[in-house]
């Protein structure tokens, strides 16, 4: 059981399937066609971390272990790329049910390509989150001549995401997975941007023969 799980939870039936059928190989979240995980071409740093609790715990494909802070807010987690990269999604897996005061409240994401540099995109306010929390960097838009999803893009070097406060007014926080997501692939790009048709008539016209 994870870390910090009270005693009536582990007793509840309807928790422990929950909580087990998150231990799978893959826990994260569905990529749209076109994106693509862009985590493991990071290098991974955070402001502070209690022992065992460290920043190797963001990325190890399991919800019952965390990164735990140790210091003053804020805390800062670092996502630094080679190259600038175009995001469009940050994921956080935070679950208020057995984290209480641990579980951050309001974030902040900033974006640039140096430390100097970085600049507020964007704060969200979170109430009790449980499992994964997605974060767009950028509004959705439509297209006018087809009503498939359009995404915009942040092209940054470096990301950071800063926890501001906790629920409760807690003081260290736990955040248990992240994973960030945008475009590194040219041809899946293009899979991305085209219609996808629903109709009959448009469907039998989508491929060339």
């Amino acid at each position: 059981m994870a870390q910090g799980v009270k005693d009536w939870l582990k007793e509840d039936p309807e928790f422990a399937d929950w909580f087990a059928s998150l231990q799978e190989d893959n826990i994260y979240l569905p990529i749209d066609p076109g994106l693509d995980d862009l985590s493991k071409e990071a290098i991974w740093s955070v402001s502070s971390a209690k022992i065992g609790n460290g920043v190797e715990k963001l990325r190890d494909g399991k919800v019952d272990t965390f990164w735990q802070s140790d210091s003053t807010l804020p805390h800062v987690i670092n996502i630094q790329f080679n190259s600038r990269k175009r995001v469009s999604e940050i994921r956080l897996f935070l679950d208020y049910r057995y984290d209480e005061s641990y579980t951050p409240q309001k974030i902040a994401i900033r974006a640039g390509n140096y430390f100097h540099d970085l600049e507020d995109i964007l704060q969200k306010e979170l109430v009790e989150p449980q499992g994964w929390v997605r974060v767009p960097l950028c509004e959705e838009v439509l297209s006018q001549e087809s009503p498939s999803k359009l995404v915009s893009f942040f092209r940054v070097a470096l990301l950071q995401i800063v926890i501001l406060a906790n629920h409760q007014s807690g003081k260290d926080t736990h955040v248990r997975q992240v994973q960030v997501v945008g475009l590194k692939d040219r041809e899946k790009e293009k899979l991305f941007y085209q219609p996808h048709f629903q109709t009959i008539d448009f469907l039998a016209y989508q491929h060339l023969r």
